[in-house]
């Protein structure tokens, strides 16, 4: 039995990754499974049958400007970094893999000082600033896009979980109506949002069935907007609980390209257009789906592009093009592994000193 520590935070795209791996290894090897997060993704983690451990970690990711918090930031970040050494020392563990996210890095770099073996899993097309960090000190460096020569290609984990659990549920084509899920991102997206919104009776005019997932803040303060214009051909929701049920149904899929919901999208292997939100670090939204639209496996329009013309003739297409269809289909199949899972679990396992 193994001692593997996780460590991610931040985002729940850094957290969610790391549940198919923590599944293989409990269910395969029976590891102790112990996770290093921050209190933001607590209550997401708890409810995880598979941990056994949770430490909580009270550090903040550094500002990229000049200012004062910076050192309150390091400050805590020098805190964590020997409370991690102290937990790593005394629980033996025998390997930590950081997810990303700032409660990586001091959990990886404990484990560096104590020589204990170390991996990272970058799920974006770039690195974020604390695997650029750890990336040339640790022992494995695992990468969802083909970033470099110096890491292995194992996918996005999140792929794996996706198509194992709910492909089958996908209907054949014949079988989907004309419906259209529209997902701006865990906070929401008011451009598109509005944009959507502003299309309703186009919907209603071509029988579209549009569903618009705007985020609590926007839905919360658009109340009376909502209610006038929640009908049968747009249903608008605040968040929705078990997302997988609409991407199964979707006919085409509307999303910002954050690393989570492209896997989704990518495991369920559905028509996608892609939004890439222009306010995140890196540009790595846009990096992802340009990775995407490279290899004809999504249509991408830029926020700066978008407009009533441009997003109707996108979805226009993407409904009602078969062949378009068929070879983003055929080109998601034949570029993505769907195994992702167990290519990450035999790159550890080879760390570890085992054959598999």
């Amino acid at each position: 039995m193994y001692k593997i520590a996780f460590a991610a935070g931040g985002t729940l795209g850094h957290v969610y990754p790391s549940y198919p791996i923590i599944e293989l290894l409990k269910n395969k090897d029976n590891s102790k499974i112990l996770y290093f997060s921050d209190s933001k993704q607590y209550k997401y983690i708890k409810n995880n049958k598979y941990v056994d451990q949770i430490y909580l970690l009270n550090v903040e990711g550094f500002k990229r400007k000049l200012t004062l918090k910076n050192i309150k930031v390091a400050f805590a970040y020098i805190k964590s970094y020997y409370r991690c050494r102290r937990i790593l020392k005394k629980e033996r563990v025998d390997l930590v893999i950081g997810f990303g996210g700032y409660t990586s890095l001091p959990v990886v770099n404990a484990a560096i000082k104590l020589k204990i073996k170390t991996a990272i899993h970058e799920q974006n097309s770039a690195y974020g600033l604390a695997n650029s960090l750890l990336k040339n000190k640790v022992d494995l460096v695992l990468n969802s896009y083909e970033i470099d020569d110096k890491s292995k290609l194992v996918f996005n984990p999140r792929i794996s979980e996706y198509y194992y659990k709910y492909y089958h549920l996908v209907p054949k084509i014949n079988d989907i109506e004309n419906t259209v899920l529209v997902l701006g991102g865990s906070l929401g997206a008011e451009k598109i949002n509005e944009l959507v919104i502003s299309l309703k009776d186009e919907f209603i005019s071509r029988k579209i069935k549009v569903k618009l997932v705007t985020g609590r803040k926007y839905y919360n303060n658009n109340i009376d907007i909502i209610n006038k214009n929640n009908c049968e051909y747009l249903t608008i929701y605040p968040f929705l609980e078990n997302v997988y049920e609409h991407l199964v149904e979707a006919k085409v899929v509307v999303s910002r390209s954050g690393a989570t919901t492209i896997s989704e999208i990518l495991g369920l292997r559905k028509i996608s257009l892609l939004i890439p939100s222009p306010n995140v670090t890196n540009n790595h939204q846009y990096k992802n789906a340009k990775g995407l639209v490279e290899k004809k496996m999504a249509l991408l329009l830029e926020e700066n592009q978008m407009n009533k013309d441009s997003f109707l003739d996108k979805i226009n297409i993407l409904l009602n093009d078969s062949e378009l269809r068929k070879n983003i289909e055929k080109n998601i199949k034949n570029n993505i592994n769907v195994n992702a899972s167990y290519l990450f679990y035999n790159e550890i396992k080879k760390i570890l000193g085992e054959k598999c």
